[in-house]
C-alpha cells in the first residue's frame, strides 16, 4: 500500500512540479517573446531606416551616374569633334609636307643650278681678276716706257716706207673691196635670185636689221628694208660699207680684238700723241705694238672672217634675200663661194697695219672710213657717184655710207701741245643720202 502511495505521491509531486515548472517556462518565454518582439521592432525600424538612407544615397547616386552619362556624352561628342578637327589638321599637315617636300626639292634644283652658275661665275670673275692683272701690269708697263722715253732725246723718226707706197696699198685694199662687193651682187642677183624670198616681221629679221644698223646705221639699214630688187646697186654699195667698216678696224687695231677691250691702249696712246712730240709717240707706238701682241701670243685669235660674213649674211636678210633656211646656213653659203676673196682683204689690212703702226715713225697715217650721217666735203671726200641732175652742188649734203677708204697724213708740231698739221693723201669715196632718192618708200619696222 505504502509503496504504491509513494509511487502517487511522486507522480503527483512530479506533475506538479511539471505544472509549476511549466509556468514559469511559460512566464519565461512570455518576456523572452516580448523582449524579441521589441528587438525585432527596433530592427526593422533600423533597417528601415538604413534602407531609406540607402534609397536616397542610391537615388543621389543614381542622379550622379545620369550627371557623369550625360557629362561622358558630352566629352565624347567633344572627343569626336575633336578627331573630327584633328584629322582634318592632319590631312593639311600631310598637304603642307607634300608641299614643303615640293619645295624642297625645287630649292634643293635651284641650288644646284645656282651652285653651278656660281662656279663659273667664280671662275669668270677669277678670269677677270687675272685680265685686269695682267692689263694693269702692261699698264705699268707701258707708264714706264714712257717715262723713260721722256729722258731721252729721240731723233726726227725716218719712215722705211714712203706716204705713196702706203697710199698704193690703201688703193688696192680698195680694188679688192669694190671687185668683192661686184661679186657678192652678181651672185646673189644672177644665181640664188629665183630662191630668194621676203621675210616677215619675226625674230630673225628684227635681229638682221639690229646688227646692220650697227655697221651701216639706221638710214642705209631702212633703205634696205625697203630694197627694190631692180636697185641691186644698193646692195653692192651695202657690201662695200660693211668690208671698208671692219678693214678700217683691221688697219688700226693693235692686237685685232674688239675696240672695247683695245680701248684703255688706244685712250693712253690718244693722251700720250697730244702732248709728247711725234718721235717719242711714234716710238711708244711701236714699242707699245710688239709687247701687246707678245702678251696676247697665247690667247685665242678669232676667226676675222667671221665678222665679215656675218654681216653680209644680215644684210641679205634685211633685204629680204634669204632662201629657205638658217641664218648659219646662209653664212656658209657665202663663205664657201667668197672665202678667197675675204682673205684677200684681210690680209692686205694686216700689212697696212704692220706698215702704219710699225714702219712709219715721222708721222700718223690713219685710214678714213666716213661716219654715215656727217657733211659731204668736197676738200676732204670724193662722190662715188656723180651728182643727180636735180642738184648742184653737195652743199649740206649727208653722207650714206663709204665705199672706198681714204688715207690721212697728221704730224705733230714740234713744241706745241695738241696741235697737229694734217694732209689727205687719199680721198675716202662716199655715197650721198640723195643718190637713192628713187629708192621705194621704206616702212617701219
Amino acid at each position: 500500500m505504502s509503496s504504491a502511495t509513494t509511487s502517487s505521491s511522486v507522480t503527483y509531486y512530479g506533475v506538479g512540479f511539471l505544472g509549476i515548472f511549466s509556468i514559469a517556462s511559460y512566464f519565461s518565454i512570455a518576456k523572452l517573446w516580448e523582449r524579441f518582439a521589441n528587438g525585432r521592432e527596433n530592427s526593422v525600424d533600423r533597417m528601415q531606416r538604413h534602407i531609406d538612407t540607402l534609397n536616397q544615397a542610391l537615388e543621389r547616386r543614381e542622379a550622379e551616374m545620369n550627371q557623369l552619362r550625360g557629362d561622358l556624352a558630352a566629352a565624347a561628342e567633344a572627343m569626336r569633334q575633336r578627331e573630327k578637327t584633328w584629322e582634318k589638321d592632319r590631312k593639311e599637315i600631310e598637304e603642307e609636307c607634300k608641299d614643303l617636300e615640293r619645295r624642297r626639292q625645287e630649292a634643293s634644283e635651284q641650288n644646284t643650278v645656282l651652285a653651278e652658275s656660281l662656279q663659273a661665275y667664280t671662275q669668270e670673275v677669277q678670269l677677270a681678276k687675272e685680265e685686269v692683272a695682267r692689263l694693269r701690269s702692261l699698264k705699268e708697263e707701258l707708264e714706264t716706257s714712257t717715262s723713260a722715253m721722256r729722258e731721252q732725246t729721240f731723233p726726227a723718226g725716218t719712215n722705211r716706207i714712203s706716204d705713196t707706197d702706203v697710199t698704193f696699198m690703201v688703193a688696192g685694199l680698195n680694188g679688192d673691196i669694190l671687185r668683192t662687193a661686184q661679186l657678192l651682187t652678181e651672185f646673189f642677183e644672177s644665181e640664188s635670185r629665183d630662191r630668194m624670198q621676203g621675210l616677215g616681221e619675226d625674230a630673225l629679221l628684227e635681229g638682221a636689221i639690229d646688227f646692220t644698223k650697227e655697221i651701216l646705221g639706221d638710214r642705209m639699214t631702212d633703205m634696205l628694208s625697203g630694197f627694190n630688187h631692180r636697185e641691186v646697186v644698193l646692195l653692192q654699195i651695202a657690201f662695200q660699207a660693211s668690208i671698208c667698216a671692219y678693214s678700217e678696224w683691221i688697219t688700226t687695231s693693235w692686237v685685232y680684238r674688239d675696240r672695247d677691250d683695245e680701248q684703255m691702249i688706244q685712250e693712253i696712246y690718244d693722251r700720250l700723241r697730244e702732248r709728247e712730240e711725234q718721235p717719242i709717240s711714234s716710238r711708244w707706238r711701236v714699242l707699245t705694238r710688239k709687247y701687246v701682241r707678245q702678251v696676247f701670243r697665247h690667247t685665242p685669235q678669232v676667226d676675222l672672217s667671221d665678222y665679215f660674213f656675218d654681216a653680209f649674211a644680215n644684210i641679205l636678210v634685211t633685204a629680204g634675200l634669204q632662201n629657205s633656211g638658217t641664218l648659219g646656213e646662209l653664212t656658209d653659203q657665202l663663205k664657201t663661194h667668197f672665202a678667197s676673196h675675204i682673205a684677200d682683204i684681210i690680209n692686205r689690212a694686216i700689212k697696212l697695219n704692220n706698215v702704219i703702226g710699225d714702219d712709219i715713225t715721222s708721222c700718223e697715217l690713219v685710214p678714213i672710213n666716213c661716219e654715215t650721217g656727217i657733211l659731204f666735203d668736197e676738200d676732204s671726200m670724193e662722190n662715188t657717184f656723180d651728182p643727180p641732175s636735180w642738184s648742184n652742188s653737195f652743199t649740206e649734203e649727208n653722207i650714206l655710207c663709204t665705199t672706198e677708204l681714204g688715207l690721212l697724213r697728221s704730224e705733230k708740231v714740234h713744241g706745241k701741245e695738241g696741235e697737229w698739221t694734217h694732209l689727205i693723201l687719199l680721198k675716202p669715196k662716199v655715197v650721198l643720202q640723195s643718190a637713192f632718192r628713187t629708192v621705194s618708200p621704206v616702212s617701219d619696222h
